[in-house]
């Protein structure tokens, strides 16, 4: 019986990679986040871990609302040239207040603590 190597046991697989395009990774992670400008102070995504649809925060300096397309969708959020981005709930049912989401500081990237809830940015 011949031994092979754990390099010809992964020949297969290694081949089918480069045949079918694809770049094997170590985990989803690796891949998230990557599509963010380096000129914004923060990118936030609808999917947890940079994953999904992009809304680029472009301006900032005070606390305002969100669009509203994008009230309720955010899940996390990558923090580029911002001091801190803090993400806001308004409370359900009209009581007044807000409710913190996400909070991230330069060069961070950050899943919101409750996801999908996001309707005011705070950004500094």
């Amino acid at each position: 019986m011949v031994k092979h190597s754990a390099a010809m046991r992964l020949l297969p697989a290694a081949l089918a990679c480069a045949l079918l395009g694809v770049t094997p990774s170590a985990n989803a992670a690796a891949t998230a986040y990557v599509d963010c400008p380096g000129d914004v102070y923060a990118c936030l995504y609808d999917g947890p871990n940079g994953t999904g649809a992009r809304l680029d925060i472009r301006t900032c300096g005070q606390r305002v609302e969100l669009r509203r397309d994008w009230w309720d969708k955010i899940e996390s959020a990558r923090i580029v040239h911002a001091s801190n981005v803090t993400l806001w709930s308004y409370y359900p049912n009209g009581a007044g207040g807000s409710e913190l989401v996400l909070r991230g500081t330069r060069g961070t990237d950050v899943n919101a603590y409750a996801g999908n809830m996001a309707d005011i940015i705070d950004c500094r």
